[in-house]
């Protein structure tokens, strides 16, 4: 408890004033608000990507907030791909909600990608863009926090025009790294970019 000392003076007045006003903030209680979150429609989340690799397709829902962190994978979907008006190909499941094809991209090539699942259908419809080579590819030293880490750098050119956005998989001692890596040509339009792929996930990076 703060001690309150009572004066005579306009001064002392002032002091008890302002000691009051501290001991009442101090005493004051909490409350604890919970808030109800309403039920919400599940989406659906779907993760294609097309390159000269193949077709791979991830189809997963999202989660409510009382959801544990535990993705909840689609199975039995029916998804296909079609190239510039052909005769669509039908992906493979192979685990859960991961399905696969061995169609291939080609720069300036159309594709119209269709998904099934559950009674609702999705489409979409993309052009590969031109492939941008990577012309360098080495490992630099950065001090962070007291360490020196090791960072996968890469340099490449951007071709001009904007539109063009990057994404880099990282692979630490074969295992992938979970960051994310991506990054478009608003800043870098038609020029030679640095790119260095940072890893804070654990101390078993280099």
């Amino acid at each position: 408890m703060i001690p309150l000392v009572l004066h005579r003076t306009a001064v002392g007045k002032v002091m008890y004033t302002g000691c009051l006003a501290i001991f009442m903030m101090m005493a004051s209680c909490e409350k604890i608000i919970e808030l109800e979150m309403p039920d919400t429609e599940k989406l659906y989340v779907i993760e294609a990507v097309l390159s000269d690799a193949g077709c791979r397709v991830n189809l997963s829902q999202t989660l409510a907030l009382s959801d544990s962190n535990h993705y909840d994978i689609v199975s039995g979907a029916r998804i296909t791909i079609t190239e510039d008006g052909k005769t669509p190909v039908r992906l493979t499941q192979v685990n859960g909600g991961y399905y696969r094809a061995g169609i291939s991209g080609k720069s300036g090539g159309s594709y119209a990608l269709r998904v099934e699942a559950n009674g609702r259908v999705f489409t979409s419809t993309s052009v590969v863009p031109a492939k941008v080579a990577i012309d360098t590819f080495y490992v630099t030293e950065r001090l962070f926090f007291g360490r020196t880490r090791k960072v996968a750098t890469l340099e490449f050119q951007d071709p001009p025009g904007l539109g063009n956005v990057y994404r880099f998989i990282q692979y630490v001692n074969t295992k992938k790294d979970n960051g994310i890596f991506i990054t478009n040509d608003h800043l870098i339009d038609g020029r030679k970019t640095v790119y260095e792929m940072l890893v804070f996930e654990n101390e078993e990076a280099p």
